[in-house]
């Protein structure tokens, strides 16, 4: 390559800027990230016991509350929003011998039903959760787990360019849920709610980054330069 083309070539590097892509940036918020989180099962006076309606709220509407990073928008211009998230509760309990069982089943039955409405700053923008029944025999120890999870979804929220996405702040994300549940009358006062290790949410901002730009006018002279060139070799 002669001198002429290598100074073309570097001049051609240094004007053509990286071609124009998509990024990603996540923030997580981990809710029971070293350990398990034991659910309330007690009555609202907090005494050790079951109410005598054996119905019970594991875990708050508020609970699931966390702050979560907005989007810089100095960072480029934000295209997409996905979110993920995990939950997994267990619970568990003993079942007393000898107690006479329901007509209906319920005595040795337990039911966990959890669910309600992701908001972000109070704009709602999805739903999950479930619920389930388990029974066992008398003097078994009952356990049973169930959650719910997503890999993410896409433009779930209605505005991604509002203010309440983009900033240097926070965001308030809740998933106004409690978990709530019934102990047959045959289940001991060891009823327990467990939220399992690594609950978590994710949000995963997809953007543009500010830096990808076009080729700039020193790469149009370089251009340029190389078309001269090529008319003076056919001469």
């Amino acid at each position: 390559m002669s001198i002429t083309l290598r100074a073309l070539a570097a001049i051609g590097s240094a004007g053509v800027a990286s071609i124009a892509s998509a990024d990603v940036i996540s923030y997580t918020h981990y809710y029971s990230e070293d350990g398990d989180v034991a659910g309330d099962v007690s009555e609202s006076t907090s005494t050790p016991e079951l109410p005598a309606t054996r119905e019970f709220e594991a875990f708050a509407s508020d609970f699931f509350n966390a702050d979560l990073q907005q989007f810089d928008p100095s960072l480029g211009t934000l295209q997409t929003v996905n979110f993920a998230y995990s939950f997994s509760f267990t619970a568990s309990g003993t079942l007393r011998s000898g107690d006479a069982y329901s007509s209906t089943g319920s005595a040795n039955e337990f039911e966990l039903v959890f669910g309600g409405t992701f908001r972000a700053d109070g704009q709602a923008f999805g739903g999950t959760g479930g619920g389930m029944n388990e029974g066992g025999t008398a003097g078994e120890f009952v356990t049973s787990t169930a959650g719910g999870s997503s890999p993410g979804s896409t433009d779930i929220l209605p505005y991604v360019g509002d203010g309440i996405l983009q900033g240097t702040g926070t965001w308030a994300f809740t998933w106004q849920s409690a978990v709530t549940g019934f102990v047959g009358d045959s289940f001991s006062d060891d009823f327990e709610v467990v939220l399992d290790q690594g609950a978590f949410v994710t949000v995963n901002y997809v953007y543009e980054p500010s830096n990808a730009v076009v080729p700039g006018p020193m790469a149009g002279a370089a251009f340029a330069a190389i078309g001269f060139i090529g008319r003076r070799r056919r001469r």
